[in-house]
């Protein structure tokens, strides 16, 4: 009878470290919330949001990467050419870094419209997975794409077979440096 007692109490004794643990896990969760809460007078958004001042030094940090920010120069054709035939789209694009730093361009990517009847021609995108680009240099890149079954049928009927004034929308455009990686997207590229 007296070993009854010792299993009964083993496992009591388990079951309470267990409950004790979970309880404890879940303070660890849950007191630096409530602690962010209580120093920022329990407001959401100041509890959420960086400050003013703390988005004013990331902003001049990050403003240091950047010897003029970007121009009309920044990024320029240089060549194209497609071919009506197989539908195919290339152009050599010039880059002319505005950073102090390395970076990797991972993605660039874009649907060139004709401008003139705002009219679908071909989606484009990198040739290659990434281009790495030095500090402040100037690198070419390609950029690819296939014309659309019905955007070669629009060159042909409505510009003689040569590529019109293009228009570019729904840009994507990836950068990397340092593990760091900004995505922008539906920005303006000109036209």
């Amino acid at each position: 009878m007296h070993s009854n007692v010792s299993l009964e109490g083993t496992y009591l004794s388990r079951r309470a470290l267990g409950i004790g643990l979970a309880l404890l896990s879940i303070a660890l969760w849950v007191g630096p919330i409530v602690a962010a809460f209580a120093s920022n007078g329990w407001n959401l958004k100041e509890t959420v949001m960086p400050s003013q001042d703390e988005l004013s030094r990331v902003k001049d940090k990050v403003g240091g990467l950047t010897e003029g920010g970007f121009s009309e120069n920044t990024l320029q054709i240089v060549d194209n050419q497609m071919d009506l035939t197989t539908g195919e789209f290339e152009a050599t694009l010039e880059f002319e870094s505005p950073f102090n730093i390395d970076v990797k361009i991972t993605e660039f990517s874009f649907e060139l419209y004709c401008e003139q009847h705002d009219f679908k021609l071909v989606p484009v995108q990198l040739e290659e997975n990434e281009v790495s680009i030095p500090a402040s240099a100037i690198v070419q890149f390609d950029i690819v794409g296939s014309l659309t079954s019905q955007g070669r049928q629009h060159i042909i009927d409505n510009h003689g077979g040569k590529l019109p004034e293009p228009s570019l929308e729904n840009p994507v455009f990836e950068l990397e440096s340092y593990g760091v990686t900004i995505r922008m997207e539906n920005m303006e590229l000109g036209g």
